[in-house]
């Protein structure tokens, strides 16, 4: 028999498990075992009022749900491409708000800085961070996944996440 989950995950949820040690919050847009959507809108504004970094996975509900980064006001949402982007494993992206958070990586590579030296030699003068989210690269690309990944958002948008939503039968 499938477990019934019955707990909403919001902001006072979250609330009473905050402590003074909090730094961030992460959670996930949609559960991937009942397929329930949490409420990222009332936990973002929690973090917001506590100064807590937010960070939502949204690779169960992305090309299933619409999501809308702007409303939930969330600085970090990041996905895997498999799953409801059509891709097999290998590629994901972090869409980060860099108004919100500036952010540093804990690891540098050639690609991670301002202008990455051309023969990608790491030299102490051209330490510079990159400004974009290309500061959190760390390693090699699954190139032969970026094509299919345009390929698989012009086929939802062609249907229409609108559409793919309501015949799912997801209510956030």
């Amino acid at each position: 028999m499938p477990q019934v989950v019955d707990e909403v995950v919001d902001g006072a949820f979250f609330e009473r498990h905050l402590g003074e040690r909090t730094r961030t919050v992460p959670m996930s847009l949609v559960a991937f075992h009942a397929g329930h959507p949490f409420d990222v809108e009332s936990v973002g504004r929690l973090c917001r009022e506590r100064g807590i970094f937010f960070v939502v996975d949204v690779m169960q509900g992305i090309g299933v749900v619409l999501v809308d980064v702007k409303k939930t006001g969330v600085p970090f949402v990041g996905s895997g491409t498999r799953k409801g982007l059509l891709l097999p494993q290998g590629l994901g992206f972090l869409d980060w708000n860099c108004e919100v958070v500036d952010a540093r990586p804990s690891y540098m590579a050639a690609i991670t800085r301002e202008n990455p030296p051309a023969d990608l030699i790491a030299r102490h003068d051209n330490m510079a961070i990159a400004s974009t989210a290309r500061r959190f690269e760390t390693g090699n690309f699954n190139l032969p996944a970026v094509p299919g990944l345009g390929g698989a958002l012009e086929l939802l948008e062609g249907i229409g996440v609108a559409e793919i939503q309501e015949q799912k039968g997801f209510r956030p």
